[in-house]
């Protein structure tokens, strides 16, 4: 990918975060946390 390529990703990504709620954000770190626990746990 070309940088302004990620630059844009990146831009996207701010925008969507900002419009998600911060409980939001912890809810779906934490399961994104625990599917990679299953996968990869120990």
């Amino acid at each position: 990918m070309r940088n302004d390529e990620v630059t844009r990703l990146q831009k996207e990504l701010i925008e969507i975060i900002k419009k998600i709620s911060n409980h939001d954000i912890l809810i779906y770190l934490k399961s994104f946390i625990s599917i990679i626990n299953d996968k990869w746990g120990s």
